[in-house]
């Protein structure tokens, strides 16, 4: 069994690339924002919103819950974010 530091060094390094990631996808969606306004199309999706929740539940049946919350939030801050995004 692993001791506690190494597990604590492992979730340390997760958590880099989790935070690198989620601003390499905030910066994406920045650009789906300029898109949108530029076409004249609503920020929001409901539908795509749902069924990217229910492909991503998919993804992860052991904790396709927490997925799913944890996806709602960053929904949620990047449509902040969009509202925010020059054309």
């Amino acid at each position: 069994m692993r001791d506690l530091q190494e597990i604590r060094s492992e979730i340390d390094s997760i958590d880099q690339q989790l935070v690198a990631l989620f601003q390499r996808r905030m910066a994406v969606m920045a650009e789906v924002a300029q898109a949108k306004k530029a076409a004249g199309v609503p920020l929001t999706d409901p539908q795509r919103e749902q069924a990217v929740l229910e492909r991503l539940g998919n993804l992860a049946p052991d904790c396709a819950q927490e997925v799913q919350k944890l996806y709602s939030l960053i929904f949620t801050l990047a449509k902040e974010r969009q509202k925010n995004c020059p054309v």
